[in-house]
């Protein structure tokens, strides 16, 4: 069982937008997703369910059958751009709209052979991978946590601002400082509620935090793994993903 993270992209022109979610990536070979599979797409209340059928199908029967539940079929095929060279498909269409799901929406999927679950994240919460950081002199791979985008500016977390990050058992606590006396006055909180202090910086005009190894590995995060991230402003608060909390 694996999970990935997808968003609820835009299709076609401006007059005639329709939703768009597309999977790609080496996971849908394990999960037996290969060019030439036939994927049958259901709707539900809260999510989407992509069954593979990859053998003995008979093509028309399962085409009205899933036309009769609301569904649409869908092929996979190989996707041959410059970030990516494999498996894929896409599933396009007002269908998406049925499962609850808008454009925007940012979604969690449940991965196993031969079956994907798709449900939406909650508002005010981000899944995002931890991040590989490579040591610079013995060259090996430690987890870190990096957040960038314009939703860090939303929150308060402008370039230049410091942060203070306090660690904890499966828990990463980031807090926007303003302190009015200065920056001795956030080294000397920082020391006190033994945080450490960051500055956000800007990556392609964006805010960027990155909180790199010691840090990620104290609040047990590692490689592979996934982190919710409640946010308000001038707090973002990071989790290890729990699939329960999502309905799975």
């Amino acid at each position: 069982m694996i999970y990935q993270v997808l968003t609820v992209q835009k299709n076609g022109l401006s007059a005639n937008i329709r939703p768009r979610i597309q999977f790609h990536g080496d996971w849908l070979t394990e999960m037996g997703f290969l060019p030439g599979a036939l994927v049958q797409e259901l709707p539900l209340p809260g999510e989407a369910v992509f069954n593979l059928y990859d053998e003995n199908v008979h093509y028309r029967s399962l085409f009205n059958a899933t036309k009769e539940m609301g569904g649409t079929l869908i092929h996979v095929y190989n996707i041959n751009i410059q970030t990516w060279n494999g498996p894929g498909f896409v599933t396009t269409g007002n269908h998406i709209y049925k499962s609850g799901f808008k454009l925007g929406d940012e979604l969690i999927a449940q991965c196993e052979y031969g079956r994907i679950r798709v449900r939406k994240v909650e508002s005010g919460v981000r899944i995002i991978p931890v991040a590989r950081n490579v040591k610079e002199y013995t060259g090996e791979h430690a987890p870190s946590v990096l957040l960038t985008g314009g939703w860090l500016e939303q929150l308060g977390f402008t370039p230049g601002r410091l942060a203070a990050v306090a660690p904890a058992p499966g828990c990463i606590t980031i807090t926007a400082r303003n302190n009015p006396d200065g920056y001795r006055e956030d080294v000397k909180f920082a020391r006190r509620h033994k945080m450490n202090l960051i500055q956000v910086a800007v990556h392609k005009g964006f805010p960027r935090i990155r909180v790199k190894g010691p840090c990620a590995s104290r609040a047990g995060f590692a490689l592979g793994d996934f982190f919710a991230a409640s946010c308000e402003y001038g707090l973002i608060k990071l989790q290890k993903f729990d699939p329960l909390r999502f309905g799975f």
